[in-house]
């Protein structure tokens, strides 16, 4: 065999090898993709039950209590967000998202929160999550954290009543006794002049009743 047939052989040889890892690495790519496939199918019927069954019936029942609530529920996403707007009540404009996602392999499921509230005058948890792996998922687990986080999360919005750089607008002073209270709260109201005034009790009502102009004129 002469110099050019070696040379033509190991060619062909080295071809040959790379022909042959190309197939075999394809193969793996085929493997892989079938692992992910399913490990998407796997967690697909996990996060919908997940959502349906525990995440979505308790954002649902927490925002039944407020009026300016309203719920969206983003299936592709597997995410429920929750809007609280703008109120007499709680002046401040509030989202509250919380959902589930897998990694980059689907080999773990991320459960996450989030929480806007603007404007902001008080510190509050704006994120967290927990993660799992997508075959040890624990519902049990997993209903604790949401409840844990949503009662969390309630008792921050509540908070925005006790703030007084929120609730700035709302604060005024009963005529009778000089006590400052929120316009929400107040246990009574009275017109009096073509105006409004607003008292801790029914009794400061009355009283403000018999005589308005007493108070009204040395308020």
């Amino acid at each position: 065999m002469d110099a050019m047939d070696r040379f033509k052989r190991e060619v062909d040889r080295r071809l040959s090898k790379a022909t042959e890892r190309e197939g075999d690495e394809k193969t793996q790519l085929a493997l892989e993709m079938a692992v992910l496939a399913a490990r998407h199918e796997e967690y697909d019927v996990l996060a919908s039950k997940l959502i349906e069954k525990t995440l979505l019936p308790r954002v649902l029942a927490l925002s039944s209590r407020f009026e300016n609530a309203e719920v969206q529920h983003v299936e592709g996403r597997c995410l429920v967000s929750c809007r609280f707007r703008h109120s007499a009540r709680f002046p401040a404009t509030v989202e509250l998202q919380m959902g589930v996602t897998p990694d980059e392999r689907i080999e773990k499921v991320v459960v996450y929160y989030d929480l806007s509230i603007l404007p902001i005058f008080m510190k509050f948890q704006k994120h967290d999550q927990v993660i799992w792996d997508l075959d040890d998922v624990d519902e049990e687990a997993f209903t604790s954290w949401v409840e844990s986080h949503l009662v969390s999360f309630l008792e921050t919005y509540l908070r925005i009543e006790e703030v007084d750089q929120y609730q700035q607008g709302s604060l005024c002073t009963d005529p009778v006794c000089g006590m400052r209270i929120r316009k929400s709260a107040a246990a009574a109201t009275a017109n009096y002049d073509g105006a409004t005034f607003y008292f801790c009790v029914e009794g400061c009502r009355d009283t403000f009743v018999s005589d308005p102009k007493r108070y009204v004129d040395t308020r």
